[in-house]
């Protein structure tokens, strides 16, 4: 079993390295030049852009589920219809590194590709990946209340506007992990409301979506799950993922809806923990 796993992992890192950095970087640089000749809008480029980033990375998802073995559920409740092709707020809890990719994958299924993140600023000059966040307009933020957070996530509000696009934030900020646990939030991390709330300031009417990931056997104890080169710890896992599409007028109704949804998705958790038991 040990030898299976191994494989997987250097498949999985194959995938990644091959899939997502020697295919999708031509495609992206083709898409721009393409912009070039046709002298298309800055909008167009940039919709182009993320749509092949984000269909590569949800096929990079598929095949590293099939080489780990994923067992992965989906269970959506409320109107898909409601992300189609418009902006819309992802938000989702944080639990590994892999979570992007099941994101990326995530909204593909929900009929958005036209995707755009709030991202760690270290990620600006990771290669292929950093050079596409900033090409589409995605947001860089330090996360130490720098003034120029908010800038960056303004900023990307309105390229969210004009591009009819959804964005993805984790409000926890960083993985969970049972070492950061508090007596409030067994599960998840606290959420941080600023980047959420510059968000729905700018886009008042975008629908929010929000995630719920859990692995089984959790992955979240800290030290597991953190890097690709980490692949064994997901390998034969099992991936719940409930998705919740709320209106703009259910997160207006309740001034605290950030920290009601996130007690309720520690709620869900701590009963998917107990059901695994």
């Amino acid at each position: 079993m040990r030898i299976r796993e191994n494989v997987a992992i250097a498949l999985s890192l194959a995938v990644f390295i091959c899939i997502y950095g020697l295919l999708c970087w031509p495609m992206v640089c083709a898409i721009r030049l393409d912009g070039w000749l046709l002298r298309d809008s800055e909008q167009t480029i940039r919709s182009r852009v993320a749509t092949c980033a984000h269909w590569w990375g949800s096929i990079v998802f598929f095949l590293v589920v099939r080489l780990l073995r994923l067992d992965v559920e989906i269970v959506v409740d409320g109107k898909r219809e409601l992300v189609w092709e418009r902006a819309c707020i992802v938000i989702a809890n944080h639990q590994s590194t892999l979570d992007i990719a099941v994101i990326a994958w995530l909204m593909k299924q929900l009929g958005q590709t036209n995707v755009r993140w709030i991202m760690k600023q270290p990620l600006r000059n990771v290669p292929v990946i950093g050079w596409i966040a900033q090409r589409i307009g995605c947001a860089f933020v330090s996360r130490q209340k720098n003034p120029a957070d908010v800038e960056a996530i303004e900023r990307c509000a309105r390229i969210l506007r004009e591009d009819h696009a959804a964005v993805i934030l984790f409000p926890e900020g960083t993985r969970f992990s049972k070492a950061n646990a508090t007596a409030e939030f067994r599960h998840v991390l606290p959420p941080k409301k600023t980047g959420f709330t510059l968000l729905r300031t700018s886009l008042p009417d975008a629908p929010i979506v929000t995630v719920t990931l859990q692995w089984t056997p959790p992955v979240a104890d800290g030290s597991r799950g953190k890097t690709i080169f980490q692949a064994a710890d997901f390998y034969g896992k099992s991936l719940s993922i409930a998705v919740r599409v709320v209106t703009p007028d259910e997160v207006r109704a309740d001034q605290h809806w950030l920290e009601h949804d996130w007690k309720a998705k520690d709620r869900l958790l701590a009963s998917h923990v107990s059901d695994s038991a």
